[in-house]
């Protein structure tokens, strides 16, 4: 008898959790149904191949639902149409066979460098009103447009930073060279990962004599243990922040620049050890 009944409780245990399984099957359904971008953001090079960029955007549901979808241009970008864009479409068709499409967006490359611009869409308006478009963040995406015309693009990318401490001893990583978009003639080295991330350090370049120029950028850094804010100096025989840079040299092909006998410094602004340095870094090298 008592077997019995364990039997019976086990058989309605079963068919219970069976019920609860089809009643949440029966729960999702194309009511909840939404489209929206593929991601949040996108970058894409202003010298794309073929011209075009393809924004994906996608309807999710069950079984497929008929749906048109409208997107528009909004506020908040600083990209201008008929100048670094233009719309190829606005409104994309889906069908129960065809849930992915793409908002075509025609980059215009020029010979002009104007920076990066930004180009922000919205999904305005859907056909079925069964189909959602989620909350206002996740139906916006920026699409950023990457002017490749800035006059020091050479050398521009990644490269290996090596250098010698005067208390950390050898070390090499990498870090990436890029535009500085409010003056020309500078870039900036960024992901300088010395103890913390540093953030990026200011270099002055001129191609014509293959000379570079690091300069004290004034950067201050949040709180860091016992030191306070952190900050990256240049360090050279006992002057903390000349009020020249360092220079150093760029090779002919453009792949190794030198910094022979400078010393970039790593130091706290604040405090228990306010106005000493951490470490002194010599023989900068950056290759590629």
């Amino acid at each position: 008898m008592k077997q019995i009944k364990y039997f019976i409780l086990a058989l309605f245990s079963v068919l219970l959790l069976a019920g609860c399984a089809n009643e949440y099957e029966r729960t999702f359904g194309d009511d909840i149904a939404f489209v929206s971008f593929g991601k949040t953001s996108f970058e894409v090079a202003e010298n794309i191949a073929g011209g075009v960029f393809n924004l994906p955007i996608n309807l999710a549901s069950v079984s497929g639902l008929d749906a048109t979808v409208t997107v528009a241009v909004v506020a908040g970008g600083t990209a201008v149409a008929g100048e670094h864009y233009n719309l190829l479409n606005t409104t994309v068709n889906f069908t129960s066979s065809n849930r992915s499409d793409y908002i075509k967006i025609e980059i215009i490359n020029d010979d002009i460098f104007k920076g990066n611009v930004t180009l922000n869409l919205d999904i305005v308006n859907v056909s079925n009103t069964n189909v959602s478009t989620l909350n206002d963040e996740e139906r916006v995406t920026v699409v950023t447009l990457i002017d490749d015309e800035h006059p020091l693009k050479a050398l521009f990318g990644d490269w290996t930073f090596t250098t010698t401490g005067a208390r950390g001893g050898a070390q090499s990583y990498t870090v990436t060279l890029g535009p500085e978009t409010s003056d020309l003639t500078y870039i900036k080295i960024s992901d300088i990962d010395f103890y913390y991330d540093m953030g990026p350090i200011l270099m002055k370049v001129d191609l014509d004599d293959l000379s570079v120029d690091i300069f004290h950028n004034g950067y201050r850094y949040s709180a860091f243990g016992n030191y306070g804010a952190w900050e990256v100096g240049l360090y050279v025989a006992g002057v903390t922040y000349p009020t020249v840079g360092f220079t150093g040299t760029i090779s002919a092909d453009l792949k190794t620049i030198t910094f022979p006998g400078t010393l970039l410094a790593i130091f706290s602004a604040g405090g228990t050890n306010a106005g000493t340095y951490l470490d002194r870094l010599s023989n900068v090298t950056l290759t590629r």
